[in-house]
């Protein structure tokens, strides 16, 4: 996975080592934060690192390699230069909604490229290997993600639901649609097919919440499915899900 950085795209285009131009910018963007924030480069590197390794899971500050005083204050920074996203899990109990956040990076080909030296890159299509994949899903929560925002703070565009502490029933991300009172869940799943059980928690939110609409986001192609009772669930290929495409394939399921 290349990411977005449009040099780094032309040089894998052009069949050129697209990873170093990354690590170009990736050693430029360093030296700015370092600058500007009077931290020392390694604390940079380290929190890269250890966002990439942890792509797609609970966040905790023991991942970094420093004091959890100085992992929240870089953290903070790197978010106000929109370098780390985070987003919050929550349930419908506010009150009862003590999780671990989940971080992701700025570009899925820096996230690619940071992991832990041991770690190989991974693909979608030729990473066939089972506990290589589990890593690729983390990826492609991350490009989703960046779908969502587009450009805004993801603590503010997105949210993410889990059911509760002690079960593992949870959606990825949670997005509003102004002005109609609705939450779209959304699922991410680095699968070519789908199967019903890619479906399981979509189903338990919306028949929690009454609603009627939610979205798989997948490499399988565009697809609406109807679950029964009233509920759709839409398929919708990675690189189609952008907020305003989902906002239209809800609003033209519900009518609006």
């Amino acid at each position: 996975m290349v990411g977005g950085y449009p040099e780094a795209v032309i040089a894998y285009q052009n069949g050129k080592p697209y990873y170093e131009i990354i690590d170009e910018i990736m050693a430029g963007l360093e030296e700015d934060f370092r600058r500007r924030e009077q931290q020392q480069p390694e604390f940079f590197r380290h929190v890269v690192q250890a966002v990439a390794n942890f792509i797609g899971s609970p966040s905790k500050l023991t991942h970094f390699d420093t004091t959890k005083y100085q992992a929240k204050k870089i953290i903070e920074a790197m978010k106000g230069w929109h370098i780390v996203l985070e987003v919050e899990q929550c349930s419908f109990d506010p009150q009862r909604s003590n999780f671990l956040p989940k971080r992701y990076l700025h570009d899925i080909g820096v996230v690619n490229r940071k992991r832990s030296v041991a770690v190989p890159p991974v693909s979608l299509l030729e990473t066939i290997d089972p506990v290589l994949r589990i890593p690729l899903g983390g990826l492609f929560e991350n490009a989703v993600l960046l779908n969502l925002v587009e450009g805004e703070s993801a603590r503010y565009a997105v949210g993410t639901w889990k059911k509760g502490n002690n079960t593992d029933i949870e959606v990825d991300f949670v997005m509003d649609v102004p002005g109609t009172g609705a939450k779209i869940p959304i699922e991410c799943k680095a699968a070519l097919t789908l199967k019903s059980k890619h479906y399981t928690n979509l189903m338990h939110y919306l028949k929690l919440t009454g609603q009627g609409f939610g979205v798989v986001v997948s490499a399988a192609p565009l697809e609406k499915v109807s679950m029964g009772d009233g509920i759709h669930i839409m398929n919708i290929p990675v690189y189609l899900a952008g907020k305003d495409n989902i906002k239209t394939y809800f609003k033209n399921n519900a009518g609006f």
